[in-house]
Formats: C-alpha cells, sequence, structure tokens
C-alpha cells in the first residue's frame, strides 16, 4: 500500500510549500528529500531500496584512526518556522543492528531535535534499547525492545498553556510531563545520524516527520486546508500499518484520520474521506466534512 502512493507523493511534491509539516519518506537520498547534510566521516556506504535509506558504518575506509569514532552520516536542518506553534511533533521508523553498548557515544543512531538554550528532546536506538533524553540533567530513560525490527519513535509537545512532553515507542506511552519551555524555539533544529563508535553498524530510515499536530478528525494530516491524495498516503498508513480498526483507540499519530470522531479510525473514516476528498489547493470545508 506504500508504494502504491509513491506516485501520487512524488507529483504532488511541487505543492508541499503549503503544508505544515515535513515529511522525507526517503523515495530518495536524504539531500534530495530537503536534508542539509552536516558531516560524513570514514567512508559510510549509503544508498536508498524499497523506500528506506540505508548507512552501513564501519572502521575500514580509516585504519589510521582507530576507534572510538568510525563511520558516520549526519544531517541538521532548521525548525525555527514552528516557533510560536500550540502542537508540534517529530517521528522516525528505523531498524539497526547496533549494539547497545554504542549508545554512550551517541550511535548506532541517534535523532534529536534542541536550541541554543538547552532544551533538547532526542533518542537512541540501538538494535535491543532505545534510549529518551531531554538534557544531562533530566533523568533518562532506557527501553528494551525487539531486535531485527523496525521501531517508531514519536514525540509530541504541547505549547498551548503549560509546555508538556509525550514520548511514544511504537504506540506506546513512554513518558510524559512538563517541558522546561515551550519548543520548538526561534533557532530550533533537528539532527539526525547513523555513527559507528567501537561497532561497526547498519541502520535502515523508513521516514522522519515533523512539524503542526494535525486536528482530530480534519482529514487533513499535513494542515494545509485540503484533503488531498497526500492525505490519503497517510490515511492508509494509519489503517493498514498502525494497529487501528473499530474499537480500537485511534494509535498516536492518528486521531486526524477519525473523520467520524468516534475514537477510533477504521474504513467508516475512510469511506467519509472519499465522500469529503477536495483536492489540492481546495478549502477542505468545502467538501462537506466537519
Amino acid at each position: 500500500m506504500r508504494l502504491g502512493i509513491i506516485l501520487f507523493l512524488l507529483t504532488l511534491s511541487a505543492g508541499q510549500a503549503r503544508a505544515q509539516i515535513f515529511s522525507s519518506e526517503f523515495f530518495s537520498d536524504p539531500v534530495s528529500e530537503g536534508w542539509p547534510l552536516l558531516q560524513q566521516y570514514c567512508g559510510p556506504i549509503l544508498w536508498n531500496e524499497d523506500s528506506a535509506y540505508h548507512q552501513q558504518l564501519g572502521f575500514d575506509a580509516c585504519p589510521e584512526d582507530p576507534p572510538p569514532g568510525g563511520g558516520q552520516d549526519e544531517y541538521v536542518v532548521s525548525v525555527s518556522e514552528y516557533n510560536g506553534v500550540s502542537r508540534w511533533f517529530y517521528e522516525f521508523r528505523l531498524t539497526t543492528n547496533g549494539d547497545r553498548s554504542e549508545i554512550p557515544g551517541g550511535a548506532p543512531t541517534s535523532f534529536v531535535a534542541f536550541n541554543s538554550f538547552g532544551e533538547s528532546y532526542g533518542v537512541n536506538v540501538a538494535r535491543d534499547q532505545v534510549k529518551f533524553y531531554r538534557d544531562t540533567l533530566i533523568p533518562n530513560v532506557f527501553v528494551d525492545v525487539e531486535s531485527g525490527v523496525p521501531h517508531t519513535i514519536r514525540l509530541e509537545l504541547n505549547n498551548e498553556e503549560t509546555p508538556t512532553f509525550k514520548w511514544f515507542l511504537d504506540g506506546q506511552l513512554i513518558d510524559a510531563g512538563m517541558g522546561e519551555d515551550f519548543f520548538p524555539s526561534d533557532n530550533a533544529r533537528i539532527t539526525w545520524r547513523g555513527k559507528a563508535w567501537f561497532l561497526p553498524c547498519e541502520n535502515t530510515w523508513y521516514y522522519i516527520r515533523y512539524g503542526v499536530i494535525p486536528i482530530e478528525s480534519s482529514g487533513d494530516f499535513d494542515s494545509d486546508g485540503d484533503r488531498d491524495e497526500r492525505d490519503v498516503f497517510y490515511l492508509a498508513e494509519c489503517i493498514a500499518d498502525r494497529g487501528n480498526g473499530p474499537n480500537i483507540t485511534a494509535a498516536p499519530g492518528c486521531p486526524w484520520a477519525d473523520m467520524d470522531a468516534d475514537g477510533d479510525v477504521d474504513f467508516a473514516d475512510f469511506g467519509m474521506f472519499q465522500r469529503t476528498f477536495t483536492g489540492s489547493n481546495a478549502d477542505a470545508d468545502d467538501g462537506g466534512g466537519k
């Protein structure tokens, strides 16, 4: 189902400027999908295959520089345009064969949203463990996970009154509480990487998304004011791949797809989406929706 909508997304790329969600599905390399390269080191082997970005990282290309520190592939982007939004998120999905012993060195994978004032929301994912952290002064959260399968990490921030955060791992709430301040700020950034510290690793990134959390029951995933083919892609994902169904509470990242506002996401919502489909650059309210 994911591959069946690739052409829709590619042909609609010109309209993404209006959207309030950045989505990198890795149909091509990160730079082509809007990620400025920060650094590459020690000959990383990189390729795209089956709508995923692969990093093979080791030490063979720099034998004169022994561990710690080997292959690295890292990207960074500003998210300051979201300064002041009331609800913000990031989400990514990946798998890695990297060992948990690499986590103290910021490896085998790292993903962090941060600013210059000490605020950070970061994650390290290893083969069988995930580390969640906010800054060096706040206790970290470690969660053991199944190895050999992809894992989905989601952060949700609420800036409406007192700043709060929620961490999700594979759809389950892991940690929640008060944030140190409102985020993103005017100098906020996201950086993500694969890195070999003492051991080689291979990482596969399936997607990275961030932006404004869409309004519940809106049918408008990217908050661009319409219901179009781009929204169909994410609606189909919610129905097929996130454990949703009749009488099951909508999974994190999917309440926007609950078109009939009954608390779940199922084919009744898909039918309602079809009936209220507007096409690109239309007003979603013109489709007869909620």
